[in-house]
């Protein structure tokens, strides 16, 4: 994911100065700092001489980190008035004003502090979207993230040139092109320099060990710790890979050094020029395949075509368009589709009908809902303009975006103005239906019949389309018979809850064996209840889910269900805790213990049929067994379609090895673990689509 401000410091500022009187106030253009780190104290001293766009004189407003201190502001080596404002509650920055003379055209600002984040409970996953390190300096690392304003900070787009001064042994990187590096006495000095404007610098250091190789023009550089070192060679040769692919696809890469930087703490997230990994994350064996070209494409779409967050991010989902489902595409047709109906079964667990936000208000993910809409459902507009365009249309039109727009802020109209242009035709009710209105359709296929017709040799099969809005959709309609045969066609228009009929007149009087709406997912809609396999994100977006503690546990045992349960709590909306009783609370439930434990748990596992069992000596599920650090999970469709998950345990300190895991797990349906390691996953049913209709004998 590119980074962007999530839990972290507020800038108040930047609303502060949207407005009408800011086009006169002066603001920074360009920014040269010197910055000197002491890790072991946790500690910085910094210079930042501002060049500023204009000479007009009057307020200069910048955010700074509240933890440090201002030690003077000069114009042309003489003091000017300035004060720092304390930040307005925790959370914010504080405010620095200056008082700008007329004809200044720079500002150089010191200062000094100390910035330290526990970095030992971080935690970042596909589920938990968390960003909990926004600047430390620390001997095992240091992160100081522009949106924590260690600098001084304002809105808009401006030139970097940055000089890192840090204990010999520790390797600095920023973004931009490295353009020094010494060493003298105890001290390294490296200096970067950006090739364009950016919306924000880091400050990244740490006890690395550096790895550079040449890719043509670009320098290629791995910065691992000592532990992770032969990790270096096989992460640059992806960079590489990743290089060539993009540079074909999207065009020219558009900066001189292409990194991979090791992080002491759980992220993964691309800049411009370089990614950052946690390394327990750099080292899953599945990383290189699958993130590391997301955050690699990421300096294209976000890092290198800017994003006007006013209009929207639209970054992440076209990243994800031109990586992860990339990736799935070129593996093979199954996967692709694969991808697309996890993409929408994502969307119908986690956002709630009515609480839909448009694309055009998304900015940032923060939970497992907003993910499903900015990385989900705008990686589905891309989707349906391949369909309407063709892929290698849609691809031209986006190349013609990078060449226009890079380095540029850029918003949803820019690239609707590119498409357009590739396709001829006024798109303008395509993104106003999917970008800013929110939403998507559910669709109901009825009154499917066939019949033969008086003509020898043809027949007849009629049906009806509705939605549960209008919605102006294209959809692919496939029809197959027995014999192998198949029929794929499009309708296009207007569907709305008033269902519109359609008769086709078809070749042969053979009967079809079925006929499905969009059996491919390549249209953005919101599957109904019986499409989607019973998994965890059923539980994890429902609202108002019972937690059912077991009623018969040991005390160790039932307290480390409470424990669970209480960790779950917060991620369940509206979810409440409740002891067993007689009937299992209806709705979605979240039921905690064995069978011995809980008398709910028993027909849940009955429900599981042979995919599991939990035998005296070892738990199973499918071909994976557990000892006594076994925990099982299952996720059973209830009568009505709620969903019921089991967790239950063999000890205590499985339980609690395990389960903060759970969420990170919720596209899978059946999981067994042991010691806290997963053994065994899977789904345990596979639902029958109300948009496939068989037609019977």
């Amino acid at each position: 994911m590119k980074p962007t401000p999530l839990a972290v410091l507020v800038l108040p500022l930047l609303l502060a100065t949207l407005s009408p009187i800011a086009a006169a106030q002066p603001r920074p253009a360009a920014h040269t700092i010197e910055v000197q780190l002491d890790p072991a104290a946790h500690a910085m001293r910094a210079t930042d001489a501002i060049d500023l766009d204009g000479a007009g004189g009057g307020e200069l407003v910048l955010a700074l980190h509240p933890a440090l201190v201002v030690d003077a502001v000069e114009a042309a080596g003489k003091a000017v008035p300035w004060r720092l404002d304390p930040a307005s509650a925790p959370g914010h920055t504080a405010t620095l004003r200056v008082t700008v003379p007329a004809g200044t055209g720079r500002v150089d600002v010191r200062w000094h502090g100390t910035v330290h984040q526990d970095a030992s409970a971080t935690r970042f996953s596909r589920e938990a979207a968390e960003l909990g390190i926004s600047a430390t300096i620390d001997p095992a690392g240091t992160f100081l993230a522009p949106w924590a304003a260690w600098y001084p900070q304002s809105d808009g787009l401006a030139r970097f040139r940055m000089a890192i001064v840090t204990p010999a042994g520790h390797e600095a990187v920023a973004e931009g092109e490295r353009v020094g590096r010494t060493v003298q006495d105890a001290t390294l000095r490296t200096e970067f320099l950006s090739e364009g404007p950016l919306d924000g610098v880091h400050c990244i250091a740490g006890p690395y060990e550096v790895v550079e190789r040449r890719a043509g023009d670009v320098l290629l550089l791995a910065y691992v710790y000592a532990a992770d070192r032969e990790l270096a060679a096989p992460y640059l040769d992806d960079v590489a890979r990743y290089l060539d692919l993009y540079r074909e696809l999207l065009g020219p890469y558009p900066f001189r050094k292409l990194a991979v930087v090791e992080a002491f703490f759980p992220a993964g997230y691309g800049m411009p020029s370089f990614t950052y990994l946690g390394q327990q994350v750099m080292r899953l064996p599945f990383i290189r395949a699958t993130s590391l070209g997301h955050e690699v494409c990421h300096n294209w779409w976000g890092n290198g075509v800017l994003v006007d967050a006013a209009e929207g991010n639209w970054c992440e989902g076209l990243t994800t368009y031109h990586a992860d489902y990339l990736y799935d595409l070129r593996r093979s047709e199954a996967a692709g589709r694969e991808h697309r109906a996890r993409v929408l079964a994502d969307y119908a667990a986690y956002v709630r009908e009515g609480r839909e936000v448009p694309l055009s208000e998304f900015r940032a993910r923060h939970d497992s809902a907003t993910r499903a809409v900015g990385y989900g459902k705008c990686l589905m507009v891309f989707e349906m303009l391949a369909l309407r365009l063709g892929r290698e249309r849609l691809d031209g039109a986006l190349r013609e975006v990078v060449r226009a727009r890079m380095g540029k802020l850029t918003g949803w109209r820019h690239l609707r103005q590119a498409v357009e242009t590739a396709f001829g035709e006024d798109l303008g009710w395509f993104f106003e239906q999917w970008v800013t209105r929110p939403g998507a359709p559910a669709l109901e296929l009825s009154g499917v019949a066939f019949e033969p017709t008086v003509e020898p040799g043809a027949s007849r099969l009629s049906f009806a389309l509705a939605a549960d809005a209008p919605w102006r959709l294209q959809l692919p309609i496939e029809v197959r018979w027995r014999s192998g045969r198949v029929l794929r066609r499009t309708v296009e228009g207007t569907f709305g809850p008033e269902a519109r009929r359609f008769a086709w007149l078809l070749d042969g009087d053979e009967r079809p064996e079925s006929i499905a709406v969009d059996p491919e997912h390549r249209t953005m809609r919101r599957m109904t209840v019986g499409e989607t396999p019973a998994t965890l994100r059923l539980l994890l977006g429902a609202e108002g889910a019972s937690i059912v503690l077991p009623s018969r546990a040991a005390p160790e045992a039932a307290a480390a269900y409470r424990r669970l349960a209480d960790g779950l709590a917060g991620r369940l909306a509206g979810s409440h805790i409740v002891e067993a009783g007689a009937e299992l609370p209806a709705g979605p439930a979240l039921v905690l213990g064995t069978p011995e434990e809980n008398p709910h748990a028993a027909g849940l596992v009955a429900a599981a049929g042979a995919h599991a069992a939990l035998d005296p000596e070892s738990w199973r599920l499918e071909d994976g067994r557990a000892g006594d650090g076994a925990v099982l999970v299952l996720a059973v469709r209830r009568a009505g379609g709620a969903i019921a998950v089991l967790v239950a345990a063999r000890s205590p300190a499985a339980l609690d090895a395990t389960g903060p895991k759970l969420p990170h797990y919720g596209r899978d349906g059946a999981l067994l673990f042991d010691g806290g390691k997963l053994v065994a996953r899977g789904v345990l049913d596979a639902p029958e689509s109300p948009l496939v209709v068989r037609l019977a004998e």
